[in-house]
């Protein structure tokens, strides 16, 4: 009787090959068909998370505004640092083509379930110049630079290589907020327009007074120098998180204003009383960007997808 033949005979890199073809939600059921199945399908996860981190078609953009300045505060583009926590078995495999040559134990590293907690870091790019570069004209005939000027709630030039952006709360306030959202977008290499743009996430950060006092005397050290090689100790503390599930965060170093003493009752006999907080202003610097990996994955994978499915249509158009 001859031996039954069945899919357990390929060899590792025939299987890798096959499983490749499928996307992250397809393949991730096919975990549980067997060790070597799930150890194949680590690997490949693996190599995706990575590239898709660091997709060069692909870029991060972060919208962070006060609730009132949304229409004038710009996007940002956020550059790609690091990955903590997530490597390659081998230097062979870095290019996600080449399967694991042997079979990992359990115990030898960690399961999807800890793929599935990991963050990417970025850091937002200062922008060259504002979306809105002058003010329309208003409907009652005032130029653009006769308009009230508000209470700057947008970003300012402060530093050299970090985003910085200005906040203010008054006595009676515990807290400011900042939207959040970001999207993952392709750019059109001769145009410089978005081509596509696919939603990563959004959320309201809420920036308590007690968390800046407590930021600011934890130091100056900043988010560059050390961490930028992938050093992230001591970050974490300094992470607002937009949502309860911690898909995306800012990691903020802060800066205090020095504001006079009983400035809001100056000349008017009227000052802070004692039970009440001070005003306060501080300088937020947008020092790095934190977005859990897979879901970077999934929304680039959807957007390859439509990609594709579009060209097919197109071709499918022509031929009519």
């Amino acid at each position: 009787m001859p031996p039954r033949m069945g899919i357990n005979v390929l060899p590792n890199e025939i299987l890798h090959t096959i499983l490749s073809t499928f996307t992250t939600r397809t393949i991730l059921p096919l975990t549980s068909t067997s060790h070597r199945f799930h150890a194949l399908i680590l690997q490949i996860l693996k190599s995706r998370l990575l590239h898709a981190a660091a997709h060069p078609n692909h870029k991060l953009i972060l919208e962070c505004y006060h609730p009132s300045a949304k229409f004038y505060t710009p996007y940002l583009f956020c550059e790609y640092l690091s990955t903590p926590g997530l490597s390659l078995s081998s230097p062979s495999s870095s290019s996600g083509t080449h399967p694991p040559t042997h079979q990992p134990k359990p115990s030898e590293e960690s399961g999807l379930a800890n793929l599935s907690t990991l963050h990417s870091y970025f850091r937002p790019i200062k922008p060259l110049s504002h979306r809105r570069k002058a003010l329309p004209s208003h409907p009652a005939g005032l130029a653009g630079d006769e308009w009230p000027t508000p209470q700057p709630l947008g970003l300012s030039d402060k530093h050299e290589r970090f985003v910085c952006q200005d906040i203010h709360l008054e006595s009676h306030e515990l807290f400011s907020q900042l939207v959040t959202s970001v999207n993952l977008v392709k750019i059109d290499p001769k145009s410089g327009g978005f081509v596509c743009s696919a939603p990563v996430g959004e959320g309201l950060v809420r920036v308590w007074r007690w968390w800046l006092g407590d930021a600011k005397t934890k130091g100056e050290a900043g988010f560059g120098g050390a961490e930028a090689e992938g050093e992230v100790e001591g970050r974490e503390s300094r992470i607002l998180w937009g949502d309860s599930k911690s898909d995306i965060g800012l990691v903020m170093g802060v800066e205090q204003i020095p504001v006079p003493d009983l400035q809001q009752g100056a000349g008017t006999g009227m000052g802070v009383l004692d039970r009440e907080d001070p005003p306060v202003s501080y300088t937020l610097r947008y020092e790095g960007l934190a977005i859990r990996t897979v879901r970077i994955l999934l929304q680039l994978e959807d957007a390859l997808g439509r990609e594709v499915g579009e060209r097919k249509a197109i071709v499918m158009a022509w031929k009519r």
